[in-house]
């Protein structure tokens, strides 16, 4: 698939030369708590949505409006949108559930009740831009596995590929309880706008992808399989002859495991590591933050030298692996190059 724009929410900055400009300073981003941002939408829409469609719309359209700008007329029935996320509404879910306890059900509000459905922000999307092509919201899974498949198949011309998870200090605290280790929560919303890949246009493009279950949470750090990680390193990784790989969190056993398995395995290839000091932990968006990220080192053709402990690698980067691991288990690897 070739990445033709981008549009994200994150908390490193709304706008590639932002998070560009904050990387190379070793600026941190806004960690543990809610981004600021500018919704493209009317006081009209924005009074009967929520700020987790409001987020997901702000990327989406962004997204859309920098295709359109390099592409010019698009057929609007054959735009799809692709999304997922690891908990969804949560601000909602819990104003919903507040109410319903509080209070008479009956007097619960109807446009709460309606935006505590997952893929409600879908449909702000769908309507806005007037698009009309596949369109489902994913739980914990790969939204540009899916993408990509229904491009394969012809279904759509464009796919808006999206994920986002909003900030809820309840989650930050319930995550951390459960036993994670001291790790930062924030939130974010990356929506790629994806093609299939031959057609002109776009500097990167995923090249191969593969996503794996790992048998447990990686939030609450059991110790990692080595021969999974291993074999998944040699066949995804290694073989790709990749200049660069971002792995998880250093300071979580996947993390650290990643760390050495790559050591070993690729030494030629630099390691970012530091990925989680600047943008934190975003959840469900972090393959997304992530396959932003690589996409920006990509086009620069430089890793900034803070996102690596033991100092960037020089020369040209021409080819990124990106590893991903999420709440329900699945372990992703991405391969990206120009």
């Amino acid at each position: 698939m070739r990445i033709r724009s981008a549009g994200f929410i994150t908390p490193m900055g709304n706008e590639e030369d932002i998070i560009w400009d904050n990387l190379l300073s070793g600026r941190i981003g806004t960690l543990n708590r809610k981004v600021d941002y500018a919704s493209p939408l009317s006081r009209k829409v924005i009074r009967r949505i929520n700020r987790f469609s409001d987020i997901s719309a702000t990327a989406a359209i962004d997204c859309y409006n920098k295709l359109e700008a390099g592409t010019g007329e698009i057929d609007k029935n054959r735009v799809g949108c692709i999304f997922s996320t690891e908990f969804g509404p949560l601000e909602t879910n819990l104003e919903f559930a507040q109410q319903i306890v509080g209070d008479d059900p009956d007097a619960c509000s109807p446009i709460l009740f309606s935006n505590t459905v997952h893929n409600a922000c879908l449909g702000t999307i769908s309507i806005d831009l007037g698009i009309t092509g596949p369109s489902t919201m994913l739980l914990g899974s790969n939204h540009l596995m899916l993408s990509e498949l229904l491009l394969k198949e012809n279904k759509a011309d464009v796919i808006l590929s999206g994920c986002v998870d909003e900030y809820n200090q309840e989650l930050s605290e319930s995550l951390l309880y459960r036993g994670c280790v001291s790790q930062e929560f924030g939130e974010a919303a990356v929506v790629l706008g994806l093609e299939v890949d031959g057609k002109e246009g776009g500097k990167v493009r995923i090249s191969n992808m593969t996503t794996l279950h790992l048998g447990s949470n990686p939030f609450e750090n059991h110790e990692v399989e080595k021969k999974l990680l291993e074999n998944a390193v040699r066949n995804h990784i290694k073989l790709y002859d990749v200049d660069a790989v971002i792995i998880n969190d250093p300071l979580w056993k996947i993390g650290q495991a990643e760390k050495a398995m790559i050591r070993k395995e690729c030494p030629a290839s630099a390691l970012i590591d530091c990925f989680y000091d600047y943008f934190g932990n975003c959840l469900g968006a972090d393959l997304g933050l992530k396959i932003l990220l690589a996409k920006m080192i990509l086009e620069r053709e430089m890793i900034p030298v803070p996102l690596c402990s033991a100092g960037a690698a020089h020369g040209s980067i021409g080819k990124i692996a990106v590893i991903s691991a999420n709440i329900t288990g699945n372990y992703t690897i991405a391969i990206l190059e120009r």
